[in-house]
């Protein structure tokens, strides 16, 4: 595994990234994608029909915890869906919106299955987009993305991204693995991310329900504030753009934003 800083294919995605992204410090609107839902899956978070299992205090598994800070927003959808969306008027099973509150520190977990390397081509495929509010209302952003790179195999990045001011022109800072690769469709795989702007880190580890010897980490330097949330978005909708994403089946989703 190694780490990069301004990589090449990045910059591709930093790119479209500028051209379909607000530059404004707006939430995204409420979405439920009605295809991409597994059947029988009730509106998605942030719908008006969101019937999820959503809960600030209870979840899909282990309670999130952050050393030194307390959980003031916390949410979780444990369904089968196929994409998800989260964003400032999603709310939690406790009626409340996650709003326009600093989200400088946070976990994100969930489950991943239905997943082969056949279904990510050489285009650019989002796992994961966490879109924010950074300096002065500008974009920051972090991303796990994979593409195919020849002989069946993909190549995964946590990337980062500002447009905020924090450097010129703009920041990008990728970390680059082969290790995480979907060779069996009923894998599953659980995805624990977390990122903390005091400590400039955002991370993703990565491991596999169906063998216990399966272990990554990925992680990246966040440069920056996240003053607020524009959205989170996973699996085959995750970008809110024209790029594809995972096409497997997400659940067991759960978000703690912390103090």
């Amino acid at each position: 595994m190694k780490k990069y800083v301004f990589g090449l294919a990045s910059v591709i995605v930093l790119l479209s990234i500028i051209a379909f992204v607000p530059a404004c410090g707006k939430s995204s609107r409420p979405r439920s994608f009605g295809n991409g839902a597994a059947p029988g899956v009730p509106g998605l978070p942030g719908s008006q029909n969101d019937t999820g299992n959503s809960s600030p205090d209870r979840g899909c598994g282990a309670r999130h915890q952050m050393a030194g800070h307390q959980s003031v927003w916390g949410f979780s959808y444990c369904d089968k869906t196929a994409t998800l969306h989260i964003d400032q008027k999603t709310t939690n099973a406790s009626g409340e919106a996650l709003g326009f509150r600093n989200v400088d520190r946070g976990m994100l977990t969930f489950r991943l299955t239905d997943m082969i390397n056949g279904s990510i081509t050489d285009r650019e495929t989002f796992g994961i987009i966490f879109m924010a509010d950074g300096r002065s209302n500008g974009e920051a952003n972090w991303q796990w993305m994979s593409y195919a790179v020849g002989g069946g195999a993909i190549q995964s990045r946590l990337i980062v991204q500002r447009f905020d001011g924090s450097c010129p022109g703009f920041c990008e800072n990728s970390y680059i693995t082969d290790d995480l690769q979907f060779t069996n469709s009923s894998e599953v795989f659980e995805f624990n991310c977390g990122w903390d702007t005091t400590e400039g880190t955002v991370w993703c580890e990565i491991t596999s329900k169906s063998d216990a010897s399966f272990h990554m980490r990925a992680d990246n330097d966040t440069l920056g504030p996240y003053n607020a949330l524009r959205y989170i978005g996973l699996g085959r909708n995750a970008f809110e753009g024209p790029y594809p994403g995972y096409e497997g089946t997400v659940s067991h989703v759960q978000l703690t934003i912390f103090n």
